[in-house]
């Protein structure tokens, strides 16, 4: 037995991940690839999960990206969620209309994952799309995440409700909302981060766990770091995730914030 024979006969068995040393080895054969395609129309939900998976491991290839478009609604939740990871990694302008029906997906999960990435594409025919789907989506996470795809499309509406979280006495909200405008990655929104330079609160531990003395990360360390990220150059230190920036170093950045002028 070969080992495409080999690979088709553990795949029909539901025996083999994408982590398995035959497809490792054999991955890049069209051959493979081609039983693979195959096997992802397959009736059995573990021979199409297995498919799939390998499938997942071929980057940028416009039939795997179609063939995981078709699979956003597969019965099987591990099928789509793989999916829509790939899609998210390997997207184009090209496919923004076969993403925008999706929005509609019974997943949350796709439906959430559907509007980041419309979101990264940065295609303004999606703006339009996200809205009328805000209007209807009945998932808390999913309106989140509608509202951030929104933001980095330039919805100021929804960048002012983003960075208005920032004011708010709170650092774990604080610390969540700079996540949340990496994603946005709009530099002048910068602006608004004087309350988070001034917030001492802890978020996360940044030190190995177990060793001492425990560090953890700030609120405004995190602010900092992101500043200088948008900012390069603009500082005499460089973006560094995860540290201590010091007192010296904060007050740049809060300086330098302070002479933006507000979007």
């Amino acid at each position: 037995m070969n080992r495409l024979e080999e690979l088709k006969e553990k795949a029909l068995q539901g025996d083999v991940m994408n982590s398995d040393p035959i497809w490792a080895s054999i991955e890049h054969n069209s051959e493979a690839i081609a039983l693979m395609f195959k096997l992802s129309e397959n009736t059995k939900s573990s021979t199409r999960s297995i498919a799939i998976s390998c499938l997942n491991d071929i980057e940028n290839d416009p039939k795997v990206i179609q063939k995981m478009l078709n699979v956003l609604t597969d019965p099987v939740e591990d099928i789509r969620h793989t999916a829509v990871t790939y899609l998210n990694f390997n997207n184009s302008v090209a496919i923004v209309p076969q993403l925008i029906p999706h929005l509609d997906n019974s997943d949350t999960i796709v439906r959430g994952e559907i509007a980041l990435i419309l979101g990264n594409i940065k295609d303004p025919q999606a703006l339009l799309a996200l809205k009328e789907r805000s209007k209807k989506e009945p998932a808390l996470s999913v309106q989140k995440n509608i509202m951030l795809a929104r933001a980095k499309l330039g919805d100021k509406e929804m960048k002012e409700k983003i960075v208005k979280q920032l004011s708010i006495n709170d650092s774990q909200i604080r610390f969540h909302t700079l996540e949340d405008l990496k994603y946005v990655d709009d530099k002048a929104l910068a602006w608004y981060f004087l309350p988070a330079l001034d917030d001492k609160g802890n978020t996360y531990m940044i030190s190995d766990l177990g060793r001492e003395p425990v560090k953890h990360m700030f609120v405004c360390d995190l602010a900092s770091d992101m500043v200088a990220a948008w900012y390069p150059g603009a500082f005499s230190f460089q973006a560094n995730e995860h540290r201590n920036f010091s007192k010296e170093e904060i007050e740049q950045v809060k300086k330098f914030v302070s002479s933006l002028k507000k979007p």
